[in-house]
């Protein structure tokens, strides 16, 4: 018996057939092969923060930034925030905010109200001078014993010290377009 030629629509159709069995073979093989390397590459880093040597001892230089056992201990203003909010609203108003950060059930961190400031932070004992900042000691960088100070100030003239300061060095370092200077 003798086999009648193929038709040149019967060969089209075994080409495309193949052409498509290789089209899905390959999309599988690169699907694999993204699913075992991309992992891979798309792991957490490591800490978000480490220590420089700024404010920490050189031995410390390049080691994670945590709080001692998960914990964050701040201290508050002895003054009020505004005229309507007193001074233990204002408390209450910052143990709020932070429960709302610690209840994250991802959180891995407690926020404990420690204490009082020394004093009443406010433009009396606030001030800028010359490029240098005045503070009270506790909420210097280095006051390691208070290590988060939080500060109301219903005068906001202690605010605006810092702010103007601060923009003097933003713009220094930044310029007026955003871009860092170099």
């Amino acid at each position: 018996m003798s086999r009648q030629p193929e038709s040149w629509l019967v060969r089209t159709m075994r080409w495309v057939l193949r052409a498509l069995a290789l089209g899905i073979a390959l999309l599988f093989a690169f699907t694999g092969a993204l699913l075992i390397g991309l992992p891979r590459l798309a792991h957490a880093g490591g800490p978000r923060d480490i220590a420089g040597t700024v404010y920490f001892e050189s031995a410390t230089k390049g080691t994670a930034l945590t709080w001692a056992q998960g914990t964050v201990s701040y201290y508050t203003d002895r003054g009020a925030l505004s005229p309507v909010l007193t001074e233990g609203a204002a408390d209450a108003l910052v143990a709020d905010a932070f429960s709302r950060w610690t209840s994250i059930p991802a959180a891995a961190v407690v926020a404990e109200r420690a204490g009082q400031l020394g004093e009443n932070v406010s433009g009396a004992n606030v001030s800028a001078s010359g490029g240098v900042i005045t503070l009270p000691p506790d909420i210097l960088p280095s006051a390691v014993n208070m290590p988060v100070a939080v500060v109301y100030d219903a005068d906001p003239s202690s605010y605006l010290t810092w702010n103007i300061d601060w923009s003097e060095r933003w713009g220094a370092c930044w310029g007026s377009t955003g871009r860092r200077r170099t």
